[in-house]
């Protein structure tokens, strides 16, 4: 029987090829993370997109870039705006 590819080994393959793979897919995978910890308080807190982009005199197209990674120049103040508004804290 042949042996199933996993994710966990096209990583290490990549890793192979590339050394900073690992790197740069941590850095990826962190952003998601991020992410997906704004889109979740946001909605614990009870607020739209567009709720939270006027709290921090952005759009909601801002807002909606960010939670889905479409926002690639984001600040470390727009961060601070949005952390501040949800009253979360995100490790970096």
């Amino acid at each position: 029987m042949k042996k199933k590819y996993t994710f966990e080994d096209y990583l290490k393959k990549q890793e192979a090829k590339d050394p900073s793979f690992k790197t740069k897919y941590e850095h990826e995978l962190r952003l998601t993370e991020i992410a997906v910890e704004i889109a979740q308080a946001r909605e614990q807190k009870g607020l739209s997109q567009a709720a939270l982009a006027k709290k921090i005199h952005t759009t909601q197209q801002v807002i909606s870039d960010i939670e889905r990674l479409k926002y690639p120049n984001m600040t470390i103040n727009t961060l601070l705006k949005i952390t501040s508004a949800l009253r979360i804290h995100i490790m970096l």
